[in-house]
């Protein structure tokens, strides 16, 4: 009697959970309307994501009414959005003020400029054309 109960309740809890769990869509765009390509798209505290298309779409299988999204794109503020009941999200990013630092890629890996030691020296193309050299190390 004790094993027919707890299966009834462990199989109401299942279909509890499986009901629960929805699937949200929407566009994200740029505040000019324009579709934003590759927007990560996480649910907060989770690793669970998907990123926009080429239109901007997006479709979230398995998301809980309590789960909040976020949406993360380069050069825009992240946004975050309560599912609730909705199924369909439209979210339009406002372009981001910080300014990235200047790197500088060096044959090892990046730095920052500033943090750069050494000479840098750049060259105009044009000015080793003009050279009579035999390989790259004399130019």
């Amino acid at each position: 009697m004790k094993k027919s109960i707890l299966i009834i309740l462990m199989l109401i809890t299942t279909i509890v959970q499986a009901f629960s769990q929805k699937s949200v869509q929407g566009i994200v765009t740029d505040k000019n309307g324009l579709p934003l390509i590759g927007v990560n798209i996480l649910i907060k505290g989770a690793s669970k994501g998907t990123v926009t298309d080429l239109d901007g779409k997006y479709k979230f299988p398995g998301v809980q009414s309590n789960d909040v999204l976020v949406f993360r794109y380069l050069g825009f503020e992240t946004e975050e959005v309560k599912v609730g009941t909705q199924q369909k999200i439209n979210v339009m990013l406002e372009a981001s003020n910080v300014q990235l630092e200047e790197m500088v890629v060096v044959g090892y890996g990046t730095s920052k400029k500033i943090d750069l030691t050494g000479s840098v020296v750049s060259i105009d193309v044009s000015d080793l054309a003009k050279t009579s050299t035999t390989n790259f190390d004399q130019a």
